[in-house]
């Protein structure tokens, strides 16, 4: 589930919130397609996040007549053994999986999944953007 929350923001009045629990343990947004694709060439994907839990970074696109998602890096969680959860700052490099030739519709993806016998994770995220 995710919802914009307004108590624990970065920057400005909202951040998403990524809430699993074992009635919802799987998360997977998909950016809308590039409307530069297949010209533009996307660099990097620049995420705040503060996390309990890792969640996966992707690239979806189409060649050939066919859909493929593309699982590109997990990003770890920032919680702490004293229970704190600061912000981190990450970007996360598509220009490899973005860029590769005859494809195109391409989007990134975020993901999270309760792991490892969780019965709750949470992330929070804010400032997410596409550097060009």
């Amino acid at each position: 589930m995710f919802v914009p929350v307004n108590t624990d923001a970065l920057t400005g009045n909202y951040s998403g919130l990524i809430s699993l629990d074992p009635e919802h343990d799987l998360f997977r947004a998909i950016s809308i397609k590039d409307p530069r694709s297949p010209t533009a060439r996307v660099r990097l994907l620049e995420i705040d996040y503060r996390s309990d839990t890792r969640f996966l970074i992707g690239v979806i696109y189409d060649q050939n007549g066919q859909t493929f998602a593309y699982p590109h890096v997990f990003i770890s969680p920032t919680k702490r053994s004293d229970g704190s959860m600061p912000w981190q700052h990450v970007y996360v490099d598509l220009g490899t999986p973005w860029g590769t030739n005859g494809t195109y519709n391409r989007q990134f993806y975020i993901q999270a999944a309760l792991e490892n016998g969780a019965t709750s994770a949470t992330i929070l995220m804010d400032n997410i953007r596409v550097v060009y």
